[in-house]
C-alpha cells in the first residue's frame, strides 16, 4: 500500500496488506480492527506518521523501515503495535506508546524476537507483556517519559540491552519479570534514573552493563514473583555491573549480587518495619568502585548470604550505618581499602557466624548507636572507636592495630594487638587482660582516658604498680589472685605539666592534683624534661612502686566504685612520669 501527498488514509475495519510504504507527508490513521503488514514494510519505510487508535491494532512482521513516527493513541481503552514474526525495527524514527497505562507493544506468541536498531520507543503502557524477545541495539533508545509508569515484562525472556533503557517521565521505568543481558554483545548498555524519575526493579536479574543517575533520580527495588521464580539481582560474573547510581533497596524487598560490583554510585537498604535485604548469593560478590553501601539503621536492613559460604569481598568500598551485617550467614573479606562504618543512630552488628571475620582495612564505629562485632576476627588492619563504642565478641587475631578516641573499645575474648589513643578521652576494656601481651600508647594524654581490665577485680592503688623509665614501662594490676602485666609506650607532649595526678579505681571520683610547677629541658640522657633546680623534687629511683609514682600533697583516697569487681578501670595513668 503506497501513498503520497499532503494527505491522511483511514482504515477503520480489518484489513491485510503485503507491504507498507507511507511518504513522509502522509498519515495512516487505523480506526478500528486490525491492520496486517504481513511483509512490514518491505523494501519501503514509513517516513510519514502511523497513528492507531483505541480498540485497534497494527500488525506487522519481518521489517519495520520507521523513520517517522508511529502513535498509540488512546482515551482509556487499548491501542496495540503488534509483531507476528521475528521483526527488525530500524530508520531511526519514533513510537509514542501514548501516556495510558492499557496501550501495548508486543509479539502475537511468546516466540517472536524484535531487534530495535535505532529507533525511540517512549511513552507508558506495557512493553513486551510477556510475549517478546526484546534485542536494544547500541542506537536503541527505550524511554519511559510518561506520567503513567512504562512496564517493561519479558516474562523470563531476555532483554539484550546494547543501548539506553530510561526512566525520565514522572511515572517511571518498571522492569517486571525479565532477564536483562545490558551489555551484550558490543558494548555496555545504560539503564538509567533521570532526575525526577524512578526505575523500579520488579523481578529484573540485570547481567553487566551500567546503572545511572541523574539529581532525584532513582533505582528502586520492587517487590518481585518469588513464587513463580523471579528475583531482583545484579550478576557480575562474566561482565561487572557498573552501578553509577542511587540505588535503594526498598521496605519488603530484596537485592541478590553476585560476580564484580563495580560501585561507584550508593547502594541504601531502606527498611521501615519489615526488612529490606541486600543478599550475596552463593556464587560470591566482590565490591570495587570506591563507592558506598549504607544501612540505614532499622533492624530490618540487613546484608548478609545466601549461605554461610556465600563469600563479600570488599574491596574499596564503605558500608555503613545500623543494622545488620552477616546476619549469621556470610563469609566477609574487608581488604585493605574497604572501610566499614558504624555511623548510625542504631548499632551496626557485624555477625559473620562461625565464620572469621577477615579485615585488612579498616572497622570503625563514630556513632551513637556504635558497633558489635560477636565474630572471631583476623585483623591485619585497624579496629577504631572514634566518637562511638565498638565491641568486639570473639577473638580478635592477626598483626593489626586498634585506636581510641572519645569512645569504648571493648574486646569480650583474645586480643593482643596493640591500642593507640589518639584523644584526651577514651577508655578500653579487655575481658582477658592477663594475657594481653601488645602495647598501649599515648594513654591519659589529659586523665580522661582509662582502663578496663575484666578479669582483675582491682579496688585500690596498692594493688597496681609500675616499673620502667619515661617513655615506656609495664604496669602491673593483681587482685591477689589474677595479674595483668600491660606495657604502657607514653606520648610525650611538647611542655608537659608536672606529673602529680593521683591513680583512683573506677570513674566516678576526681582525682587530686598538686601544684603545677615549671619545666626545663634536662641534659640528662634518661628523660627529656626535669623540674626548675629551685623547685627540683627528689630523683626518685626507676625500681617498681605502688601506682602512682607523684602522689598529691593530700592523702589519696581510693574508693570501691559501683558495680560488679571487673567493671573496675584503672585512670589518669597521664601522670606516670614515662
Amino acid at each position: 500500500m503506497r501513498e503520497a501527498g499532503a494527505y491522511t488514509v483511514t482504515a477503520s475495519a480489518g484489513e491485510t496488506v503485503r507491504r507498507l510504504q507511507i511518504a513522509a507527508n502522509a498519515t495512516l490513521s487505523i480506526t478500528g480492527g486490525a491492520f496486517t503488514a504481513e511483509a512490514g514494510t518491505g523494501a519501503g519505510a514509513n517516513a510519514g506518521a502511523i497513528l492507531i487508535g483505541e480498540g485497534a491494532r497494527l500488525v506487522v512482521g519481518r521489517a519495520l523501515d520507521n523513520s517517522g513516527l508511529i502513535t498509540l493513541d488512546t482515551g482509556g481503552g487499548v491501542a496495540e503495535l503488534l509483531f507476528n514474526d521475528d521483526t527488525t525495527l530500524s530508520g531511526g524514527g519514533h513510537i509514542d506508546l501514548g501516556d495510558g497505562r492499557a496501550n501495548l507493544l508486543t509479539g502475537t506468541s511468546g516466540n517472536v524476537v524484535l531487534t530495535n536498531v535505532d529507533n525511540t520507543l517512549f511513552g507508558s503502557g506495557r512493553l513486551g507483556s510477556g510475549r517478546l524477545t526484546l534485542l536494544n541495539r547500541s542506537r536503541g533508545v527505550i524511554d519511559a517519559r510518561g506520567d503513567q509508569a512504562l512496564i517493561l515484562n519479558t516474562s523470563g525472556r531476555v532483554l539484550y540491552n546494547d543501548g539506553l533503557i530510561e526512566g525520565t517521565g514522572a511515572g517511571g521505568l518498571t522492569i517486571k519479570n525479565t532477564v536483562v543481558f545490558n551489555g551484550y554483545p558490543v558494548s555496555d548498555g545504560v539503564i538509567l534514573a533521570a532526575d525526577g524519575s524512578k526505575v523500579r526493579l520488579r523481578g529484573a536479574a540485570i547481567f553487566g552493563g551500567t546503572l545511572e543517575s541523574t539529581g532525584s533520580g532513582k533505582i528502586v527495588t520492587g517487590r518481585a514473583g518469588v513464587s513463580r521464580g523471579f528475583h531482583n539481582e545484579l550478576d557480575g560474573r562474566t561482565y561487572a555491573v557498573h552501578n553509577q547510581a542511587g540505588l535503594l533497596v526498598a521496605d519488603h524487598t530484596s537485592l541478590a549480587i553476585q560476580g564484580e560490583i563495580h560501585n561507584t554510585g550508593r547502594i541504601t537498604l531502606g527498611a521501615r518495619g519489615h526488612f529490606a535485604d541486600l543478599i550475596v548469593n552463593t556464587s560470591n560478590a566482590t565490591l570495587t568502585g570506591g563507592g558506598s553501601v549504607r544501612l540505614r539503621g532499622d533492624a530490618g536492613d540487613r546484608f548478609y548470604g545466601a549461605a554461610a559460604t556465600a563469600t563479600l569481598t570488599n574491596v574499596d568500598n564503605r558500608i555503613g550505618g545500623g543494622g545488620l551485617l552477616g546476619h549469621g550467614v556470610l563469609t566477609l573479606v574487608n581488604q585493605a581499602g574497604g572501610v566499614i562504618v558504624a555511623g548510625g543512630a542504631s548499632a551496626l552488628i557485624i555477625d559473620t557466624g562461625t565464620r572469621t571475620l577477615v579485615n585488612a582495612g579498616i572497622i570503625k564505629a563514630t556513632g551513637p548507636g556504635g558497633g558489635l562485632i560477636t565474630s572471631a576476627v583476623d585483623n591485619t588492619g585497624t579496629l577504631k572507636a572514634a566518637g562511638g563504642d565498638l565491641t568486639v565478641m570473639g577473638a580478635v587475631t592477626g598483626n593489626g592495630s586498634a585506636t581510641i578516641r572519645g569512645a569504648t573499645l571493648a574486646f569480650g575474648s583474645n586480643f593482643t594487638e596493640t591500642v593507640g589513643f589518639t584523644g584526651a578521652t577514651g577508655v578500653l576494656e579487655l575481658a582477658r587482660s592477663q594475657s594481653y601481651a601488645g602495647k598501649i600508647k599515648g594513654f591519659s594524654l589529659t586523665g580522661g582516658t582509662s582502663l578496663g581490665l575484666r578479669d582483675i577485680g582491682f579496688t585500690g592503688a596498692g594493688e597496681a604498680s609500675f616499673s620502667g623509665d619515661r617513655h615506656s614501662g609495664v604496669l602491673t594490676v593483681s587482685d591477689g589472685i589474677h595479674t595483668a602485666h600491660i606495657t604502657l609506650i607514653a606520648t610525650i607532649p611538647a611542655r608537659p605539666s608536672s606529673p602529680a595526678t593521683t591513680a583512683r579505681a573506677g570513674s566516678s571520683w576526681p582525682a587530686r592534683r598538686r601544684v603545677r610547677r615549671p619545666f626545663r629541658r634536662s641534659s640528662r640522657p634518661w628523660r627529656s624534661w626535669a623540674p626548675a633546680p629551685e623547685k627540683r623534687p627528689t630523683r626518685r629511683t626507676r625500681t617498681p612502686r605502688p601506682f602512682p609514682i607523684w602522689p598529691s600533697s593530700a592523702p589519696t583516697t581510693l574508693k570501691e566504685p559501683a558495680g560488679p569487681p571487673n567493671a573496675h578501670a584503672v585512670q589518669n595513668c597521664h601522670k606516670i612520669p614515662l
